[in-house]
């Protein structure tokens, strides 16, 4: 991953990184507030308007490994393995 500002210093980060972690790094480029955690609880993780599970690239501490996490209808790929609606997501595939 590439990113150029001209706020930043030119800098090699040999660690993985995650998607999530772009929105972030992007406020944090911008000068804007920072984003709150996303609660871990559901009912008010979905009333709150803006926030994030993932870390600014800019000031994070060394991570070593990066996670995804995608829902799956089955254990074997069907119809609509690609783009489950929510309510048939059964299994989760992690990577």
């Amino acid at each position: 991953m590439i990113i150029s500002s001209p706020k930043l210093r030119p800098k090699i980060v040999d660690e993985p990184v995650e998607l999530v972690d772009i929105f972030p790094t992007l406020v944090d480029i911008a000068g804007l507030p920072k984003i709150s955690k996303c609660p871990r609880n559901l009912i008010k993780s979905r009333l709150t308007k803006i926030c994030t599970e993932g870390k600014s690239l800019i000031s994070r501490r060394k991570f070593h490994f990066a996670i995804t996490q995608y829902g799956r209808p089955s254990e074997n790929p069907q119809e609509n393995s690609a783009l489950p609606d929510r309510n048939d997501i059964k299994f989760m595939g992690y990577s």
